[in-house]
């Protein structure tokens, strides 16, 4: 997860290590907890001196909203301390992973599908998604630089128009989906599952063995029928310097 993160900041962004904790920042979206936010090898090293580090970090370079992910298991041992340092417990997402020869793979329908799109394409589809306000994605990934550059990604056209996009960032054998994102004038049309199963069969066919992705609770039925199992929640906690203020 933390890779994926990395790969997709690229040039736009730079990784700063604290310990056994590492966080990546984004000063020029501020608010973007997605792209500000920190990981950690173990909770060992997730202690009030590395936090009070980030804090100082996040602080001089003008971010106000960041967040720490925490693995399964690890929520409520780590609670206290992350409440202690004003954060938040502000999304539950669930991790699923599987290998990918066990998973339903077959097309099922036809797609108008293009790879290594141009990556500001794929932002414009993520902010279009999620109903950013800013299209700070756009403007994130647009940074890559050419489109051969970065993670495989995967767009699908309706009408000629760019409306479904995945991201997939290999790391040896495995790969993580780091997005999986429609429009809202294509919701509800399967094109985002059809082009997922796209992408994992090129993945696969590149020679990744398993898969992992974060769901959000409307997607965790969809990536369960292709086969994705549950490996429990990760915790997104949150800091607003900003409300704290």
């Amino acid at each position: 997860m933390a890779r994926s993160y990395r790969a997709l900041l690229g040039p736009a962004g730079r990784v700063v290590e604290v310990g056994g904790l590492q966080a990546t920042v984004l000063d020029a979206f501020p608010d973007a907890t997605l792209a500000n936010s920190v990981h950690y090898r173990g909770t060992e090293d997730v202690t009030g001196h590395a936090l009070s580090a980030l804090e100082r970090d996040y602080e001089a370079a003008g971010v106000r909203s960041w967040s720490v992910w925490t693995r399964p298991g690890d929520r409520e041992v780590l609670r206290p301390l992350l409440t202690d340092h004003g954060h938040v417990l502000d999304a539950r997402p669930l991790l699923m992973a599987g290998r990918l020869a066990e998973m339903q793979l077959d097309p099922r329908t036809d797609l108008d599908v293009e790879r290594h799109c141009p990556w500001s394409v794929t932002g414009r589809i993520i902010d279009e998604a999620f109903r950013f306000d800013a299209a700070y994605f756009e403007e994130i990934l647009g940074a890559q630089g050419p489109t051969s550059d970065g993670p495989p990604r995967w767009i699908a056209r309706l009408d000629a128009d760019p409306v479904a996009c995945v991201i997939a960032v290999p790391d040896g054998d495995e790969v993580n989906v780091a997005f999986v994102a429609v429009a809202p004038s294509a919701q509800g049309l399967g094109l985002a599952t059809e082009l997922l199963r796209h992408a994992l069969r090129d993945c696969r066919a590149d020679g990744a063995a398993t898969a992992s992705l974060e769901s959000t609770g409307d997607g965790e039925g969809v990536y369960a029928r292709i086969g994705f199992r549950a490996y429990g929640r990760l915790g997104n906690w949150k800091r607003d310097t900003a409300r704290r203020a």
